[in-house]
């Protein structure tokens, strides 16, 4: 894959976020361009679901939000009410939304004759995580809105 294998990869990420949040949530979601400050997000809490895919091209790929907006996308997902959804539930929730994101990145770059491995997904929850990648060069990040829900997707090449 070329140098524009990067954007193709966020290109077909940014269209996948839509049509994966949206089926699972019945949220429209909007692309804000500002993704200036990739670094935090939220005040509180913060959940980020990653994996690494490998192939034609090498990368981590995460979503980022803050632990109260995930709940509400998980509440969504499972039918789980937000207060009721444990650590466990969270985790697996993230985890499982970043899967099915970079599993319809797969299966699009795949289509178009480039191959793409991937790990399992897993998820980092926490306060004032600080995500430094030094190579903005080699940094995608995309910026989505959902009523009050906030995530960044984060594309690392590797």
């Amino acid at each position: 894959m070329t140098g524009s294998g990067i954007e193709n990869i966020a290109l077909s990420l940014s269209n996948s976020i839509g049509d994966v949040i949206t089926t699972m949530t019945g949220f429209d979601v909007d692309v804000d361009s500002d993704c200036s400050t990739p670094e935090k997000i939220g005040q509180d809490e913060t959940i980020i679901g990653s994996m690494a895919i490998f192939g034609s091209i090498n990368g981590i790929i995460s979503l980022i939000t803050d632990v109260e907006s995930a709940k509400i996308i998980i509440a969504y997902m499972t039918g789980i009410m937000p207060t009721e959804l444990t650590r466990e539930d969270i985790h697996d929730g993230m985890a499982e939304l970043v899967n099915m994101l970079v599993g319809r990145i797969k299966a699009d770059i795949d289509s178009n004759n480039f191959k793409l491995s991937i790990t399992s997904p897993f998820s980092i929850l926490g306060k004032d995580i600080d995500i430094v990648f030094k190579d903005i060069e080699n940094r995608i990040c995309r910026r989505f809105v959902a009523g009050d829900v906030e995530m960044l997707l984060l594309l690392f090449k590797i």
